[in-house]
């Protein structure tokens, strides 16, 4: 059995945290989040720089009791749903999110697939390496 290779591999912005949880965007082929141990939701397109987040939310500093535990885009809006560690949501508005997604399907498969012949073409499949 051939042993299974990453298409590429992203970092989170501090790289010392671990990821709880990742949803790829429904609505644009090349968006995803994560959210780390420590509470951060991050945003990555990956028509933009992969390894630097398009938008980052950290938990205040005066809620050290506070962490970010799990996330989900909605399926027909530009909304995440993010879950936390005390019980209870967080839902986020994406902003500028809306213009992108009307992109046409097959437009947002060509960016995709395009990234990602991209990074096939480096050795070790690391971003901003």
């Amino acid at each position: 059995m051939k042993e299974m290779e990453a298409l590429l591999t992203i970092k989170s912005e501090d790289m010392e945290s671990p990821v709880n949880n990742i949803d790829w965007c429904p609505f644009i082929s090349t968006v995803f989040a994560s959210v780390t141990k420590d509470g951060r939701v991050e945003i990555r397109d990956l028509n933009e720089f992969a390894q630097m987040a398009v938008v980052t939310w950290e938990k205040p500093r005066d809620r050290k009791e506070l962490d970010y535990t799990t996330l989900k885009f909605s399926p027909n809006n530009p909304v995440l749903v993010v879950g936390k560690n005390k019980g209870g949501v967080d839902v986020f508005r994406l902003v500028g999110f809306d213009e992108q997604s009307v992109r046409p399907f097959n437009l947002q498969q060509q960016d995709l697939r395009k990234h990602l012949d991209k990074t096939r073409d480096k050795s070790k499949g690391v971003i901003g390496d």
